[in-house]
């Protein structure tokens, strides 16, 4: 087969590869940016048809280490061992190779039995400094 041939059908494949996975971009479905979770946090994204993979990424937003960055053959992830501040982003795959991505967005875990020394008051009416009856001034 003639060189020009071979290249023209390198680059023609190429473009409808690229051009496919790019009609439809990848986009975050849930969770909302910025949303704060207590326990298990559950992502998921849209699906491309072209797309023969995903890779996702979770940072941690505060030191910047990759906390997650595997490779998944579904739209969605759960996970359950997390606590803090992240940021994360997918990427469609053809074939291994990374052809697109979604924007980064960002999600919280507190979970406050987590958290050592945390205080519980039930009664809001405990400890309330009063001047003239009616306003406080102290708590």
């Amino acid at each position: 087969m003639d060189k020009k041939i071979k290249y023209f059908i390198i680059i023609l494949y190429n473009l409808l590869v690229l051009s496919e996975i790019n009609a439809q971009p990848l986009s975050i479905i849930s969770p909302k940016n910025n949303q704060v979770f207590n326990s298990e946090i559950n992502l998921h994204w849209n699906k491309l048809d072209s797309a023969t993979a995903y890779r996702l990424v979770i940072k941690n937003k505060i030191n910047s280490s990759v906390e997650i960055d595997t490779v998944l053959k579904e739209n969605y992830f759960t996970y359950s061992n997390l606590n803090g501040f992240y940021s994360w982003k997918v990427f469609g795959l053809i074939n291994n190779i990374q052809k697109d991505s979604s924007i980064q967005n960002h999600f919280q875990i507190f979970d406050p039995r987590a958290a050592v020394g945390l205080n519980l008051w039930l009664k809001s009416d405990t400890g309330i400094g009063l001047a003239n009856d009616t306003n406080i001034i102290s708590w």
